[in-house]
């Protein structure tokens, strides 16, 4: 027989392979009975559970989960699958002997001699190399010994888990021998085209979280809305689609999935924050493994996602009957508040149910012990140990009573034999048979659907049990006793069960079933009553940035932004002009660098999840505010105080020359110092976007509230007020040397501007602070606007005082001809004679030329003086003509200086001699030739005047 390979064996594929060259190349499909008709049964028990799971404390410390916490420990899964090998005996035993007290069909095959030699019992774990691995060393023995794998293996039982029955199937279907899996419910083993040899006595997770969604949404508790987490893996994922799909066919029901991580707390954060954000208030856990629950727990009990407002349902697998007894937790905890009034789903064995009435347990209660103390001699069971004392193998059927699904474990080994006798008297292929064959079983009605005209979706189901005749159950977990530790016990109480009518012919779907309560029991909530937890689901208020406010931002980022760059360009274009020059253009351009970088800072305060961004996302917007508004708000300062300290320099050392290079030193290390803060800060705990949901108002509201903030126990403060300090620092000794130079022309120092700019950021810092913390955490909105506007007043103030006055003085010169020129006028009064025109201050006004009476004095003395005055206006209109030649020669001059200072500096060097002066130096200079002592009739212009008009005069005393 050749092996043919299949690609989801996986990494066995090799092994299978290997395996096929000891066969025999016959062609043939399915077992091969011995002559004496025997099927030899070949039984993947779970006898232990070697998986890695997180070492997560029950109790006490020291006290960890045995794998992944299916199972307290080892001695706990040994015993419990010992009862399936013993269920497993039993089912062997009725079939040979055609013992139709449990499934009557037995009786109807008195024309079949097939029986069951007996079963290989194997330990699968929840290993799928180590169930292939015994598979394949039984045809390994068979093809050593010349005979047919088939012979020595004509059906296989098991195993459990999805992965492992996936390997396992790559052998049976290369065999082409019947496999059937009792126990799982993995939608992806459905699929008769992937899986042709898996048949399962157990219906797929479809009908399961079917029966789920019906529970929640009609049945019982009525619950419009379901939040479903699941654990990403093979068991959990199988619960997302069946519930999503419950939505066509269950009128107002909708629901939400996410996947958890197991021990990754942010993908349960995640989960859990849509949850919050849907507002929904019945939550699903599906998941097998118990180390996931106190996770959950923590994170819901951040959320405020426990109480009695809430109800939680759990997937069976997570809390079994086994593992119940041995779990406690500390009262009031998050997870005993979790479980308190929470629902338990699992597929439901009748006998559980019926007790002493069904027929299952009573013929297991009537095994003798004998059967008991054989399988616990090593050689007669896989783990090759006594797995029983001898106290525990007397009465044993009497007092134990078999784990859950023995009875379907029982319904798979009926299923093959009557499948078997059936293929044998038509001459059919074993596994057709399989899908063929329908009876009462231990477990309920067992058939398969065969309708070839439903839907696509139905035929997926062809290898999973038909849905009716199975019976679902709902415990209701309650709290029991507290011991002297404060540790609180649980329960399980069966309130209600589930089921099902036969399939619509030509639905997806099964008809509705219905839970029915269980007789003397009742449901009780968290709050230990029957009342429904409500509300079904809140809205939320969110508080999201709203679109006007966001826009208006984004034009504040925007306007700012273009004001610093466009002064940028402007300083550029006009860099060799006397104004601009004069300012040290090389600052302004600083100036205008850090007034951008504080202007785009608003960009990245300016979104939130309503605006499609993510949350990875916002996080760096986050980290990056920050850095663009820190280093932006220093660079302003900075480039304006080391500006006004070269003046300084300059101005006190009249032989020392202060290259720009010089100042860019300090100037870099302090920069250097927020550099280094800021990048510790985004290493050891930068900032994050975080949302924070309270609890519902009185009206049933979220109230939620995200900001960007450091998740450290001290938040962002100690990052924050050493950059503050760094920032306060700067602007004080900014300020200082600004008040130094007051008395310098403003063409030089601008300090009167800076002064004022600095005013009015301390009055914007003393205001915009305390009102946003009053804001913060209230109102998105106003929070957004306070941050934006204080980004925005210091972007532009700063470039609005030190670079439009030199806008307005370049552009009035080149325009409109400079400032305007004084005009002179003579009024002769009774008592007295104003000259209007002349200003010693150097603009335009009015001069009392005479306040002498002229009360009887001769009108022609007054005349006189008129035209004295007269004579005197022509004298200064040729002295104000001289004045304009001198001040364009004095230009002239003064460009040439400029041109040749650094050819000076360095002849000056090189022969020894005092350094020529620099523009500066020269600058106060000609302010000494201006302020000469009175005496000559010559004009002199004014050094704090602006244009060439303004003059005094100094050939006799004003009158």
């Amino acid at each position: 027989m050749m092996l043919r390979p299949r690609a989801i064996a996986g990494p066995l594929l090799g092994l299978v392979v290997l395996t096929a060259t000891v066969l025999s190349a016959e062609e043939k499909r399915g077992p091969v009975l011995t002559d004496d008709l025997e099927c030899q049964l070949v039984a993947l028990l779970p006898f232990s559970d070697e998986r890695e799971g997180p070492p997560k404390a029950i109790q006490d410390e020291g006290v960890e989960y045995y794998g992944y916490g299916i199972w307290p420990d080892k001695e706990t899964l040994e015993k419990a699958s010992f009862t399936l090998m013993l269920t497993a005996e039993l089912a062997v035993k009725h079939f040979n002997e055609r013992d139709a007290s449990i499934v009557p069909e037995i009786a109807d095959i008195d024309y079949c001699n097939i029986t069951f030699p007996s079963i290989l019992y194997r330990d699968s774990g929840y290993s799928r190399p180590m169930a292939v691995d015994a598979l394949l060393d039984i045809t390994r023995q068979a093809a050593s010994n010349n005979q047919d794998p088939t012979k020595a293996m004509c059906a296989v039982i098991g195993p459990t888990h999805p992965r492992v029955n996936e390997g396992v199937s790559a052998v049976t279907e290369n065999l082409w021998i019947p496999q059937m899996a009792y126990s799982t419910i993995d939608r992806r083993l459905s699929r008769r085209a992937d899986f042709p040899t898996l048949a399962r006595t157990i219906t797929s997770s479809q009908d399961y979280g079917f029966a789920i969604a019906n529970f929640v949404q009609r049945d019982v508790v009525e619950r419009k809305f379901l939040a479903i987490i699941y654990d990403a893996s093979d068991y959990g994922e199988q619960y997302e689609d069946p519930l999503e799909d419950a939505e066509d066919f269950l009128e107002e029901y909708a629901t939400i999935t996410e996947h958890i991580i197991e021990g990754d707390r942010g993908s349960i954060e995640e989960s859990l924050e849509t949850t919050v954000e849907d507002g929904y208030h019945s939550i699903l856990l599906a998941t097998d493994r118990l180390a996931v629950l106190d996770d959950v727990a923590d994170v819901a009990a951040d959320m405020g996602l426990l109480g009695d407002d809430y109800f939680w349902m759990l997937s069976g697998d997570m809390l079994t009957p086994a593992m119940l007894p041995h779990i406690q937790y500390k009262v009031d905890s998050p997870t005993d508040k979790l479980l308190r009034g929470a629902a338990v789903f699992t597929n439901y064995d009748p006998f559980k149910y019926y007790g002493e009435a069904d027929p299952f347990l009573r013929a297991w209660r009537n095994q003798p012990d004998s059967i008991a103390e054989h399988f616990n001699e090593p050689m007669n069971n896989p783990l090759n140990k006594t797995i029983l004392s001898s106290m525990e193998t007397a009465g044993y059927f009497r007092r134990e009573t078999p784990t859950e699904y023995a009875s379907f474990l029982y319904d798979s080994i009926v299923l093959t034999g009557l499948s078997a006798c059936k293929a044998h008297s038509e001459g059919g292929e074993h596994v057709a048979e399989v899908f063929e064959t329908e009876f009462q079983g231990a477990s309920g009605y067992v058939q398969f659907s065969q309708s070839h005209e439903t839907s696509e979706l139905a035929l997926g189901r062809l290898n999973g049990r038909d849905i009716s005749g199975v019976i679902y159950g709902m415990y209701n977990l309650r709290p029991t006793t507290v011991d002297e530790n404060d540790m609180q016990s649980y329960e399980l109480v069966l309130t209600h069960l589930y089921t099902n009518d036969t399939q619509v012919e030509g639905s997806d779907m099964p008809v509705p079933g219905s839970w029915v309560p269980v007789e003397g029991t009742e449901f009780l909530f968290y709050d230990g009553t029957t009342n429904e937890p409500q509300p079904l689901k809140t809205t939320a208020e969110w508080n999201y940035l709203s679109p006007g406010i966001h826009a208006f931002g984004l034009f504040l980022c925007f306007f700012a932004l273009v004001l610093a760059v466009g002064a940028g360009v402007w300083v550029y274009a006009m860099r060799e002009d006397r104004i601009v020059k004069a300012s040290q253009p090389e600052f302004l351009y600083l100036l205008c660098l850090g007034s951008a970088m504080v202007a785009f800072s608003i960009f990245f305060i300016s979104w939130d999840e309503d605006k499609g961004v993510s949350e990875d996302t916002l996080s760096g917007f986050c980290s990056a505010f920050p850095w663009f508004f820190v280093i932006g708000y220093q660079v302003m300062y900075l480039a304006l105080f080391f500006k006004l300290w070269r003046l300084s320099k300059l101005l006190s050392m009249r032989r020392q020359a202060v290259q720009i290079n010089q100042v860019l030193i300090p100037f870099g290390i302090v920069i250097f110092l927020s550099v280094i803060i800021l990048m510790v800060w985004q290493i050891v705990d930068p900032l994050v976007w975080s949302r924070e949901i309270t609890n519902a108002d009185e009206e049933g509201q979220w109230i939620s509230y995200a900001e960007c903030n450091s998740t450290g126990d001290a938040g962002a403060l100690p990052f924050i007020i050493p950059l503050a300090i760094i920032i306060f620092i700067s602007v004080i000794m900014t300020g200082a040397i600004s008040w130094k130079l007051k008395d310098v022309q403003a063409e030089l120092a601008e300090s009167k501007w800076i002064f004022f700019a600095i005013f009015s950021h301390v009055q914007v810092w003393a205001i915009g602070i305390p009102v946003f913390v009053i804001l913060d955490g209230v109102s998105r909105d106003a929070s957004y606007l306070i941050m934006a506007a204080l980004a925005f007043i210091f972007s532009v103030t700063l470039v609005a005082l030190v670079i439009w006055p030199k806008m307005y003085v370049w552009t009035r010169n080149h325009y409109f001809g400079g400032p305007p020129k004084p005009r002179m006028s003579i009024s002769v009064g009774k008592s007295q004679t104003v000259v209007s025109g002349l200003d010693t201050a150097g603009g335009t006004g009015s001069t009392m030329a005479s306040n002498t009476s002229f009360a009887g004095a001769d009108r022609a003395r007054a005349e006189a003086n008129a035209r004295r005055v007269v004579a005197l206006e022509n004298e200064m209109e040729e002295m104000r003509r001289i004045h304009e030649q001198e001040r364009s020669h004095l230009s002239d001059i003064v460009h040439n200086l400029e041109s040749q200072q650094n050819g000076l500096i360095m002849d000056a060097e090189v022969h020894a001699a005092p350094p020529a002066p620099t523009f500066f130096e020269e600058a106060a200079a000609e302010k000494d030739v201006w302020n000469a002592p009175e005496g000559g009739r010559m004009g002199r212009p004014n050094p704090s005047s602006d244009g060439p008009s303004d003059y005094t005069l100094d050939d006799e005393p004003r009158s």
